[in-house]
């Protein structure tokens, strides 16, 4: 499975992730980066872009992403084993901007 996952900094800091409420994904119970897996004829870059829309308060363009890299790990989605490749994207948050989150907590 091909996810994007987008990191939000401001300074030298960054905004993550509590996956709390429904287990639809995986991940609850944890800290992490925003993010999803990748539409049809998507660009990891779009994607991510497109998860931090949606699951924040921020809807940042391509040109503000930066990839920082790639990873592949072992997870789990719906109570089985799977493996996941994601790209992983950073984007700079300015002092006076609210983030929000709309799923999970920051």
């Amino acid at each position: 499975m091909n996810i994007a996952l987008g990191l939000l900094k401001r300074g030298n800091y960054y905004f993550l992730q509590l996956r709390n409420g429904s287990n639809q994904a995986g991940g609850l119970g944890y800290m992490g980066c925003f993010g999803g897996q990748l539409e049809p004829g998507e660009s990891p870059l779009l994607a991510a872009c497109r998860e931090l829309a949606e699951e924040t308060s921020f809807a940042p363009t391509v040109e503000q992403g930066k990839k920082i890299g790639e990873v592949q790990v072992i997870s789990e989605r719906h109570g089985k084993e799977i493996t996941v490749h994601a790209s992983i994207f950073e984007f700079d948050i300015d002092h006076n901007e609210v983030i929000d989150a709309k799923e999970g907590e920051l």
